[in-house]
């Protein structure tokens, strides 16, 4: 099996299990199985994990870990069993190709700092409050000893607060209602669904500000845009948090893109969905740029892009921000800041020397010297850039291995 037997029987989970979530996941993971083995469709297998997903997270949102009867730690290992199923699933995730909502693999991690946020709470909420607020009352819950002691679930846990948890609640279109997000290319420009060029230039985005729209593209290689609305309207809305190709945020003027980067806390996509972004639209000119990877700043001619076999191999290609500014709008000049100018990218690759120190010599002669190494940027880890809470990428399970 693509989980396997032992970390089931391990934890208690049979098909004849009385708990009805657990016999649910395991007729997910068999229906997976069967799927896998007989080569399913992109549609039945992501169907099949976004529904194991819910289930695993209607199951960890029910109950607290806790010690169960001498020598039967069933509990305890059931926690355990849905972290290896979320890991399992990422990693059957990425080799469909596809993205899940993000959240820490192992549940006992949900909590409310950037990192460990998980956005299956969204989906799981019946009243869709923002994944931000819900990882935050659950690390709570989860520490919560009265919750513990009376088995309280974590929805009766906030239905039990004074204050309200959120006071908004994000939007979850159907279907229907997502056509009018929906755009396709005429040509090589973007256009809606009357017809009309597509331009940016009157949404905005919590993190690039005016001019700028966030995107998600289906497992049909459809194309969605829309404003970002923080707590209202994420990437999960337009296709109900089911699982995509490719997301982030995306500039286009009177229907040309001209910028496409990888933001989205809500999916987290790596290089490999943009490659999918490049090759499902060809039709995006070469002299676009684009932010293939969330955890740095590098922007790359679409032309470089395209041909890339990994982000490695664009280290001379990436664009000083002499480079990017003359395809943003001239309200977004402040927000590009992160990007290094040319003359920080020639710095980086010029050979840095050890650091000139003094040491006292070491037994047998050899010192102890420390080497800067880098690129001489003071604490970097990311060219030397500030950081803006956005360097360190949140654990997504469809990147566990």
């Amino acid at each position: 099996m693509w989980i396997g037997d032992g970390t089931l029987k391990d934890a208690k989970i049979r098909p004849d299990a009385k708990n009805e979530r657990i016999a649910q996941i395991w007729g997910d993971i068999k229906t997976y199985e069967a799927s896998r083995n007989t080569g399913g469709t992109l549609h039945e297998m992501a169907h099949v994990i976004q529904r194991l997903m819910v289930n695993v997270g209607g199951w960890v949102t029910s109950k607290q870990p806790h010690e169960s009867k001498p020598g039967m730690q069933t509990n305890t290992s059931r926690w355990n069993a849905m972290r290896v199923i979320a890991e399992k699933v990422g990693i059957e995730a990425g080799r469909l190709g596809i993205k899940t909502l993000t959240a820490p693999a192992d549940p006992k991690e949900i909590k409310g700092d950037f990192k460990n946020q998980s956005y299956w709470l969204e989906l799981l909420d019946p009243k869709h409050r923002p994944g931000f607020d819900l990882s935050s009352s659950f690390e709570d819950w989860y520490n919560n000893t009265n919750a513990r002691e009376n088995k309280q679930s974590f929805w009766a846990y906030l239905d039990g607060q004074n204050e309200p948890v959120s006071t908004t609640n994000v939007a979850d279109l159907n279907e229907f209602e997502a056509e009018k997000y929906k755009v396709k290319f005429q040509g090589n420009k973007l256009v809606n669904s009357d017809d009309a060029e597509v331009s940016t230039q009157n949404n905005e985005t919590v993190v690039s500000g005016k001019g700028w729209a966030i995107f998600v593209v289906d497992l049909d290689g459809n194309l969605y845009l829309g404003s970002h609305i923080l707590g209202v309207f994420h990437h999960s809305s337009f296709l109900s948090g089911k699982p995509v190709l490719a997301a982030g945020e995306i500039l286009v003027d009177n229907g040309i893109i001209k910028v496409v980067t990888c933001k989205s806390g809500h999916y987290r996509p790596s290089f490999n969905e943009m490659k999918t972004f490049a090759r499902l639209f060809p039709q995006c000119h070469g002299t676009a740029i684009i932010r293939p990877s969330f955890d740095s700043h590098n922007y790359y001619r679409m032309s470089d892009f395209k041909d890339a076999a990994d982000e490695n191999s664009l280290s001379n290609k990436v664009l000083a921000r002499e480079d990017v500014q003359q395809y943003m709008w001239p309200w977004d000049s402040a927000k590009i800041l992160s990007i290094p100018t040319r003359g920080e990218i020639a710095a980086s690759r010029a050979p840095q020397p050890p650091a000139s120190v003094n040491v006292a010599p070491l037994p047998g002669g050899y010192a102890n010297a420390p080497y800067s190494g880098g690129t001489g940027y003071a604490n970097e880890g990311r060219r030397g850039y500030a950081n803006e809470g956005r360097t360190n990428p949140a654990i997504s399970i469809t990147r566990y291995k």
